[in-house]
């Protein structure tokens, strides 16, 4: 066998594991991509979770949402306390749509309207903070309000 042979020899084995080595390293960086996924939906569901239980745990916020929902005046600590709970929420929804595999929102979508639907408190503050929010996820934020009838 000359050289000649044995360098081409060579070179088909190296290309060999070249190609298997970027195929190895496709499935890893696909693994990669589904786990942080799967770790950003369990941090919003989480995020949702939290914002429920605060209504659920704690009687007084409970109280404090029925009354706004019902128009009753607040003070200003009440008004604090309801803006941040309203808050949270809506960033749970953006981030929530955000890490969606695609630009159509869904899930975000529809929890966000059923309980701006059932909030007129949340939906006044829908109203007066989504511009802060449609400049993070316009998408969901437009989307949001096409469901709700809500001018942009």
């Amino acid at each position: 066998m000359n050289w000649d042979a044995v360098g081409a020899i060579g070179e088909v084995l190296g290309a060999s594991v070249v190609i298997v080595t970027l195929g190895y390293l496709a499935v890893q960086t696909r693994q990669i991509r589904k786990s942080g996924q799967h770790t950003a939906t369990l941090a919003v569901t989480e995020a949702h979770s939290r914002w429920r239980s605060a209504l659920y745990n704690n009687r007084d916020l409970a109280d404090l949402l029925i009354k706004a929902n019902l128009g009753e005046a607040l003070t200003d600590a009440q008004k604090l306390q309801l803006h941040y709970l309203h808050f949270e929420l809506f960033i749970a929804c953006v981030v929530g749509h955000y890490t969606q595999e695609t630009d159509t929102p869904r899930a975000e979508v529809a929890l966000l309207a059923s309980i701006l639907s059932a909030n007129p408190s949340v939906l006044a503050a829908w109203n007066e903070q989504r511009v802060i929010f449609y400049a993070l996820d316009p998408v969901l934020v437009d989307a949001v309000n096409s469901r709700m009838n809500v001018e942009n």
